[in-house]
């Protein structure tokens, strides 16, 4: 903990950091040659934390800047050839902004969002491969 004034059990237990997530992906795709450079994101909605620099930022309730530096990174992505797919699994808590962050984000990114229950995830995951591979090579 790098505040004194703030002790573990006034942070909040999840965290979501998208934007290392995307960071981690890109520079693992940069080696891969391959036409076909996707990422498959699952979540289920808003970036609470995000690195600057060394610096680790957790942020909850959600902060435009976690948001903002996912979308550098989600730039990034888009610039290096690489599709983000966003797959928004339900949860309790998700609301209208959630939903809305990853249409931004798939904007940005000319990415695709998928609405799926857990149960359906594999097959949308398996479909979206095989469609765009059809795509690309077809």
């Amino acid at each position: 903990m790098s505040r004194d004034d703030i002790s573990e059990t006034q942070i909040h237990p999840h965290f979501t950091n998208i934007q290392h997530a995307l960071r981690l992906a890109r520079q693992n795709l940069a080696s891969v040659d391959t036409p076909n450079k996707q990422i498959i994101l699952i979540t289920d909605g808003l970036p609470t934390a995000h690195f600057e620099d060394s610096m680790l930022y957790l942020m909850y309730p959600p902060n435009p800047r976690t948001e903002q530096a996912t979308m550098r990174e989600g730039a990034l992505c888009l610039r290096d050839g690489i599709t983000i797919n966003i797959f928004l699994v339900p949860s309790w808590s998700q609301s209208e902004e959630d939903i809305k962050f990853a249409y931004r984000l798939a904007e940005q990114t000319k990415g695709r969002v998928f609405f799926t229950a857990g149960k359906d995830l594999d097959r949308c995951v398996v479909w979206d491969y095989i469609d765009r591979k059809r795509e690309v090579l077809g």
